[in-house]
Parts: structure tokens; C-alpha cells; sequence
């Protein structure tokens, strides 16, 4: 029979592992959304900036923003 501690060790173990792997997830789906946020904000100068010149986006671009920002 294996003695508590050992069963408590083992437990704790798993559970290092499992908060290890869910840091490591996280951490990878905030530099995945910092990079969409990125991308975003870049589309989103760039829209601005034809808004002040006045000038109409052109529609290879409009459709272009919706394809990038839906998920």
C-alpha cells in the first residue's frame, strides 16, 4: 500500500503539472490576442487615416477588415 504522503505528492504533483500547462495556455492566448489586437489597431489607423484625407476606403480593403476582424 503506498503511505499517504506519497499519495499527497503525487496529487500535488499532478497538480503543479496541470497549473503549469494552463499558465502556458493562457500566456499563449494572450500573445495570440495581442497580436489580433495588433492587426486590428493597425486596420483601424489605417481606415482613420483615409477618413481624415477624405478619401473613400477602397472596397478590396473593407472587405479585407471584415475578413480579418471576425474570429
Amino acid at each position: 500500500m503506498i503511505p499517504d504522503t506519497e499519495v499527497v505528492d503525487e496529487r500535488e504533483r499532478l497538480l503543479i503539472e496541470a497549473v503549469v500547462s494552463l499558465a502556458r495556455t493562457l500566456r499563449d492566448e494572450r500573445d495570440r490576442l495581442a497580436d489580433r489586437l495588433r492587426a486590428v489597431e493597425t486596420q483601424l489607423s489605417t481606415l482613420a487615416s483615409r477618413l481624415e484625407l477624405g478619401a473613400p476606403p477602397s472596397p478590396d480593403s473593407s472587405d479585407a477588415a471584415c475578413e480579418t476582424i471576425s474570429p
